[in-house]
């Protein structure tokens, strides 16, 4: 079998399905016109991104361009992850326990998910993988957050009031953490954070932009 043993290949289609699945999802309820490809508009994702998945630059990904770039994701958390236990692992016993991985006790408790007081690659990976989509689902935010700035900062200063936000004054104060009568870039951070109200706001002034589906392609 051109040296890929049955196990692996068993555990590639086991891996393949999932992944296959998800991006069925993510197409059937973005596909608009039913052309079984999404348009920039429709995967609401940057422009520089939607151009690295678009691989023969027609303006439209299909299932087999997203699966590309889903397997290149996997293929960025391993390395990542091996050059982390190579980094780290000064016994050479192949794991991390959390002296060598130099994390917090609850952020190590996170990672170990057997709970054997070790994290090896497969943990790593896990981990490298989470905190890849977090960082798109953040940087997603960052962007409406600063299209919601531009659109409702109707005097320039960079935050917005209840009027400016268009929201009841009783919704305002749960984001308006300082209670200073104005929400800056950081309150709505935290507020989309806890997904609140801010992220339906959000959602309506950009509603293709969904930061919850980056992670099935970035």
């Amino acid at each position: 079998m051109n040296g890929i043993s049955a196990g692996n290949l068993l555990l590639g289609l086991s891996q393949a399905r999932p992944i296959e699945q998800k991006l069925n999802r993510l197409i059937n309820k973005k596909d608009n016109n039913g052309d079984n490809a999404l348009s920039i508009k429709e995967l609401g994702v940057k422009k520089d991104l939607f151009d690295r998945i678009d691989k023969n630059g027609d303006g439209q990904v299909d299932k087999f361009e997203l699966v590309i770039a889903a397997h290149n994701r996997a293929l960025a958390a391993k390395e990542g992850a091996n050059q982390l236990l190579s980094k780290k692992d000064t016994n050479g016993d192949g794991v991390l326990n959390d002296g060598e991985l130099g994390v917090p006790e609850k952020a190590f408790n996170r990672i170990d998910k057997n709970s054997d007081g070790q994290v090896g690659i497969g943990e790593l990976n896990i981990d490298v993988r989470n905190k890849i989509a977090a960082n798109n689902r953040a940087q997603a935010v960052n962007e409406r957050i600063s299209h919601l700035l531009s659109k409702k900062d109707s005097n320039g200063n960079g935050s917005l009031d209840a009027g400016e936000l268009g929201m009841p004054k009783d919704v305002f104060n749960k984001i308006d953490k300082d209670h200073n009568g104005q929400v800056g870039r950081y309150e709505l951070n935290a507020a989309a954070r806890a997904r609140s109200v801010i992220n339906n706001l959000l959602g309506d002034i950009l509603p293709n932009r969904e930061p919850s589906k980056l992670d099935a392609v970035a």
